[in-house]
């Protein structure tokens, strides 16, 4: 993927939306590529992606721990850039895949979606939530190629199974903005992207909220379940 130079926070063009599709193109956010406005994104090399995803068995997978002190930095980061950074360190560990075939199917539904056959990504993407149901990253990639295909609803049940895997799923949320903000639901998409700030202030599409927040600010409002109406929230 091309690696332009990073967004300061002035910056609220096109890539606004990016946050959610880089999970199935690229291994950070802090490489985003392309422009959403103008359609696909550009994308690092499949091949390139192998050690991002993980190395099979033996590794620690999804590591409270380690993410807990990733998620605390990255509500304390000093700027753009460090945020950026850090979003990068969580997207190495969501990518770490459980096991060997599950590792081998991501790194081929990323390659499908590369070469914008979707059709094989989808069929990718099928097998590996078979085979690893419990991985957040396959329901949150099927979910991408869903919104691609133009099957929201399918979309939205990703999502959902992705958001309840990984409460904090920052990039899951925002993507569930997108298709809210696409149904004309700007209420839900509004309530989606609160949610999404709440983990991460530095998210991209923190401008697209009505009143944007300054990173650093108190929390707008708690990590909710996905459809609780916005009246109930705080």
């Amino acid at each position: 993927m091309d690696n332009p130079a990073r967004p300061g926070s002035s910056q609220r063009g096109p890539r606004r939306l990016a946050t959610w599709a880089v999970v199935a193109l690229a291994v950070c956010a802090a490489v985003l590529g392309g422009s959403l406005g103008g359609g696909v994104l550009a994308a690092e090399p499949a091949a390139a992606l192998g050690d991002a995803v993980g190395n099979g068995a033996g590794e620690r997978v999804q590591d409270p721990r380690r993410l807990d002190g990733l998620f605390a930095a990255l509500e304390g980061a000093a700027s753009e850039d460090d945020a950026r950074d850090i979003e990068a360190q969580i997207w190495q560990v969501w990518l770490r895949a459980p096991d060997q075939v599950t590792r081998l199917l991501v790194v081929e539904a990323i390659a499908a979606r590369e070469a914008a056959d979707l059709d094989r990504a989808l069929e990718v993407l099928d097998l590996a939530v078979k085979v690893a149901p419990s991985y957040p990253e396959v329901w949150n990639m099927r979910a991408f190629v869903h919104f691609e295909k133009g099957d929201l609803e399918r979309s939205l049940s990703d999502i959902d199974k992705a958001i309840g895997l990984e409460p904090r799923h920052f990039a899951a949320m925002a993507g569930r903005a997108r298709i809210l903000l696409r149904k004309g639901q700007a209420d839900g998409a509004q309530a989606a992207l609160l949610a999404a700030v709440a983990v991460n202030p530095w998210l991209p599409e923190r401008f697209l909220l009505a009143d944007p927040p300054e990173p650093g600010a108190p929390a707008l409002a708690p990590l909710l379940p996905l459809g609780t109406p916005r009246a109930v929230r705080p």
